[in-house]
């Protein structure tokens, strides 16, 4: 089964006349750091706690880059598609190597919302935002199906109280999660994930 964890992001900006949206989304998603540090330290803790393989997903290639940097890791998009490696597509390349361990984490575009088998998937963690309610139910959907020594799926949101475009975007998916799995989704704060994963299995076993 899945659990679903959507942990608020505090941006403190007041409402204002909307900023174009590319210009504000590079501001406040990309390059937030309050954002990208608390999900870097969501990343590393639920590494720690054994839920490897995890995917990172992202919409802009600057943001997946910062990740793959920062945590030494993988990042693939669109354009690796037409890259080859031994005669294979870069992306069929690398995901088979994620997934068979030889890395704990990738980072990715959309180009891994649908239509891969991932299986093997234990944690995926939605940077991007997105207001789209098929796209986040997409992603949700990515680590769901049964794998040998899987018990759960865990799926991370960030919900972000910015005022102006993305609370409004958060609420969205906040929506369609909770109600696509209503019994699996929790709101949290300042928890770690290791801390998360070890009260919600004892409550499990319990």
């Amino acid at each position: 089964p899945i659990r679903v964890w959507l942990r608020e992001i505090k941006h403190g900006v007041r409402v204002r006349r909307k900023p174009p949206f590319a210009a504000y989304y590079k501001e406040r998603i990309v390059e937030f750091r309050r954002r990208n540090i608390q999900i870097l330290l969501d990343v590393g803790s639920a590494i720690d706690s054994g839920l490897a393989p995890a995917l990172i997903m992202v919409r802009s290639k600057d943001h997946g880059k910062m990740f793959a940097r920062v945590l030494s890791a993988p990042y693939i998009d669109g354009a690796d598609t037409q890259k080859k490696v031994k005669g294979k597509s870069n992306v069929k390349a690398v995901l088979e190597r994620f997934l068979a361990g030889e890395f704990p984490v990738l980072v990715a575009t959309s180009i891994l919302n649908v239509g891969v088998n991932l299986r093997p998937l234990r944690s995926a963690f939605n940077a991007a935002g997105g207001d789209s309610q098929i796209d986040i139910a997409q992603k949700a959907g990515r680590g769901v199906r049964l794998w040998p020594g899987k018990q759960f799926f865990d799926f991370f949101d960030y919900i972000d109280d910015e005022p102006n475009y993305f609370r409004t975007h958060g609420l969205s998916r906040e929506y369609v999660l909770k109600s696509t799995f209503p019994k699996r989704c929790k709101s949290v704060k300042f928890e770690s994930v290791q801390r998360l994963v070890s009260a919600e299995s004892a409550e499990e076993a319990s």
